[in-house]
């Protein structure tokens, strides 16, 4: 259902009715599931399949050869880095505060495309980073290839909206590379590279805009001492944190 008949439906039809008829109309071409990465919930999170993001999610997440186009894969994953760049950006407009938007660990770019295309409005007039060497390296202390990994960063910056400024740094994370960035609203460490990032943090923080976020993708992962060092170095850096549900780790500035 498109068009002039769907907006004109959305008129006559009281919204309880029109929510659970939209679900049922789109339910043939949507995966809706019950389990999120082993989260399991009781209820189906329809805003996560039925909405602006989720056409931009499937439209990006489907390019991804490192998912091996599995839509699903990162669904959760990405609405989160979306809604937390929308908070810190939200916050650092209404104080006029002029912070950038940085990630670390950039492949196919599903996340910065998914984030970008979703926030276009608040991102125009500031720069986005991407950090990646786009060597297909497993990190920085290993080069060893990853299967289906992009190396062409050309091929994330022509996906992305007209209008941004972009740049992208091809080298790996580290403390001189942080070097490079003025203030920050939000940051996104997707690099698997428990050395690099934990060496970066501390400058990273430092940039980083009262009310803002780093997203830390893959401390769920990380070995119960790793976690821990992470834990120990925010608590130096007078951080605040806390892991979602997702495994990924929330790092804010108060």
């Amino acid at each position: 259902m498109q068009g002039r008949g769907k907006n004109y439906l959305k008129t006559i039809i009281p919204i309880p009715i029109w929510n659970a008829l939209r679900i049922i109309l789109n339910r043939k071409n949507v995966k809706i599931s019950k389990e999120y990465q082993s989260v399991k919930l009781n209820f189906v999170m329809t805003r996560l399949h039925i909405s602006k993001f989720a056409e931009i999610h499937n439209k990006f997440a489907s390019l991804d050869k490192h998912l091996n186009f599995d839509v699903e894969k990162t669904r959760l994953r990405t609405y989160n880095v979306v809604s937390f760049c929308n908070l810190a950006l939200h916050y650092s407009a209404r104080y006029k505060l002029k912070g950038d938007i940085v990630t670390c660990g950039v492949s196919f770019g599903t996340a910065p495309l998914v984030m970008t295309h979703n926030l276009k409005s608040l991102i125009k007039g500031r720069t986005l980073f991407l950090v990646d060497p786009f060597l297909g390296a497993e990190n920085s202390s290993n080069t060893k290839r990853l299967r289906n990994y992009n190396l062409d960063s050309e091929l994330v910056l022509k996906r992305m909206p007209e209008g941004l400024d972009v740049v992208v740094i091809r080298d790996f994370l580290s403390p001189k590379t942080i070097k490079k960035f003025g203030k920050i609203a939000f940051a996104h460490l997707n690099t698997m590279d428990f050395k690099a990032e934990m060496e970066s943090i501390p400058e990273l923080y430092k940039k980083l805009l009262m009310g803002g976020f780093i997203i830390m993708d893959f401390y769920g992962w990380l070995s119960a001492e790793n976690q821990r060092k992470v834990d120990e170095l925010l608590t130096l850096c007078g951080a605040e944190s806390f892991e979602l549900v997702t495994r990924q780790l929330v790092i804010y500035k108060p």
